[in-house]
């Protein structure tokens, strides 16, 4: 059934793609990617979602791979078209997710001859990707049908490991690149099809846990903490168990997933607590989920600990972390494993643990007083968004102050994920990788984001693909990077225009271009009426949230103060 050698070739990618577990591509239209193109839309087991922006299209791959926790690919021409994805490969790196980036190309005779929309693609990104396979001009002879599969699924699988990453495919591509028959072509009787891959062994050769730390380093009554990063490895629930296992108090990013009601020891005012009252109490052993928590306040006194015993818990082997100089690193530890370590921890320290839920306490009845008499401003709203995120099934919170918002605001009752780029923690992507995130779960989503962030990548709504993803897209207008406010730089000259940076967001305006609901809430009784509203929506919504340009650096710090008693 192929038309010509360009189909076959680009029909057996695909083909082994699938069989190597993708069943997402995001595709970007071009010429020279059009045989990769129409061939990931005929696999009737792949899903596909178009995009004319590839910076945006990698992002929504990014966030599709992060949710559904598979490998996701996108398809792009030749030329600047796959450079526009590094960014995206830049977090799916440093956050281990199979972001597959498989890129047209050029024949070799058409590179170093100035010809149009031609640069050196292969070894091009290796510096942000964990894997690449560089392919030869199509053929149509089962020998190298039978290579070429070998190839690209070897590849795709490496990706798509436990704790794999981001990869590049190169397709070079010869004219003609039409669809059309031809009719010098004639197919092999066999295409080189593999038989099914076996199922995986195990493999892997990890450590257990007892075998990584001698049964001497555990005993009962140590001074421990949890801390849950964002990318927690561990499910909710064996979080749950090894914190009561052990009697240790749980640290927990927002991000992490981990802030659950039914988590016990749970601490969720760690970024304040830290600067006061436990800023000086040091933990004998430290059990690290995934990569450090955000706030400088928690990952400096991990730093500050010189002799306590270090166990990471990730998914993939980390050879350094920049808060421990010594750590030993476990890969993804059994249920059997994590009850042996609970055991030989358990009961822990009371008085150690209730220092902790004290001070956690405290805060969280400071944190509750504060708002209540706090008058419209960001730290009031952005409490508000958080809140409402029960309601809703996804969070996704943009880098820069969004993500700190919701570690202070989000304090247990969460929805089922809550998502941040805290990979190479950009502001970049992140209304592409929120609708790929929407487009991967089964219900509505919130982000919240600054003006900035949101600007930054406005062409991500030009997705074509929109009409069936449900979500509020919260925008705190705070007038540009209300952030760098907090580091005392107003007095230098030139700091609104070069550091700040305010822009005009027109909410009305873009919401009308791209056909979403929208709301501009000026007071607290607006925000929560359009948030309940955002609950019923049947498509995207813009909820512009402007507040008083200075109110974050007159807020914060009162709020952290009214944490710490």
């Amino acid at each position: 059934m192929d038309p010509n050698r360009n189909a076959l070739w680009c029909r057996c990618i695909v083909e082994e793609l699938h069989r190597a577990g993708v069943r997402r591509a995001v595709l970007c239209p071009g010429k020279r990617n059009l045989p990769l193109a129409f061939a990931f839309a005929a696999h009737p087991e792949i899903e596909i979602i178009s995009h004319i922006d590839e910076r945006s299209a990698a992002f929504m791959a990014l966030g599709l791979a992060r949710v559904s926790k598979r490998p996701v690919a996108i398809c792009t021409t030749s030329g600047s078209a796959v450079a526009n994805c590094v960014p995206a490969l830049c977090e799916a790196q440093a956050a281990h997710l199979p972001l597959l980036v498989c890129g047209a190309d050029r024949p070799a005779s058409m590179h170093g001859c100035e010809a149009p929309q031609t640069m050196p693609q292969a070894g091009a990104f290796n510096a942000f990707i964990d894997s690449e396979c560089a392919l030869e001009l199509p053929a149509d002879d089962r020998d190298s049908l039978i290579e070429l599969r070998q190839q690209v699924h070897a590849w795709a699988a490496r990706c798509a490991r436990q704790g794999g990453g981001p990869g590049f495919l190169n397709v070079p591509l010869d004219e003609p690149l039409s669809l059309a028959a031809d009719p010098h072509f004639h197919p092999p009787g066999d295409d080189g099809r593999l038989p099914a891959p076996a199922r995986p062994g195990n493999t892997t050769g990890k450590q257990t846990a007892l075998e990584a730390i001698a049964l001497h380093d555990l005993r009962p009554g140590m001074r421990g903490v949890i801390v849950a990063g964002p990318r927690c490895p561990l499910s909710p629930e064996q979080v749950a168990k090894l914190a009561a296992g052990t009697g240790f108090p749980v640290i927990a990013d927002a991000a992490s997933n981990c802030r659950h009601d039914n988590t016990p020891n749970l601490i969720c005012t760690a970024d304040a607590i830290l600067t006061g009252p436990l800023r000086n109490e040091r933990a004998e052993l430290i059990i690290r989920l995934g990569p450090a928590p955000l706030a400088r306040p928690v990952f400096e006194w991990l730093q500050a600990h010189r002799s306590a015993r270090v166990l990471r818990i990730d998914d993939a082997r980390i050879a350094r972390d920049f808060c421990h100089a010594h750590f030993v690193i476990v890969v993804r530890p059994s249920q059997l494993e994590l009850k042996h370590v609970a055991e030989q921890l358990a009961p822990g320290d009371a008085n150690w643990l209730a220092r902790w839920a004290d001070a956690d306490a405290t805060a969280r009845a400071g944190h509750a007083e504060f708002l209540n008499a706090a008058p419209w401003g960001e730290v009031s709203a952005a409490a508000a968004v958080c809140r409402a995120a029960a309601n809703f099934t996804l969070l996704q919170t943009a880098n820069s102050m969004a993500v700190r918002h919701s570690n202070l605001h989000c304090l247990g009752n969460f929805p089922q994920q809550v998502i941040a780029h805290r990979g190479v923690n950009g502001i970049d992507g992140t209304l592409g990788s929120f609708l790929g995130a929407l487009h991967g779960s089964n219900g509505p989503g919130l982000l919240l984001t600054g003006d900035l962030a949101f600007l930054h990548d406005l062409p991500a709504l030009t997705a074509i693909d929109r009409s069936h993803m449900r979500g509020a897209i919260c925008v705190i207008d705070n007038g540009g990077g209300a952030i760098f406010d907090l580091l005392h730089l107003g007095e230098h000259p030139n700091y609104q225009q070069l550091v700040r940076t305010p822009r005009p967001v027109r909410c009305d305006h873009f919401a009308a271009a791209f056909d979403c609901h929208h709301r501009r809430c000026d007071t607290h009784a607006e925000l929560q009426a359009a948030l309940t509203e955002a609950q019923s929506w049947d498509g995207l919504g813009l909820i512009h949230i402007p507040v008083p340009p200075e109110s974050l650096k007159r807020e914060l710090p009162a709020l952290t103060a009214a944490m710490l008693g």
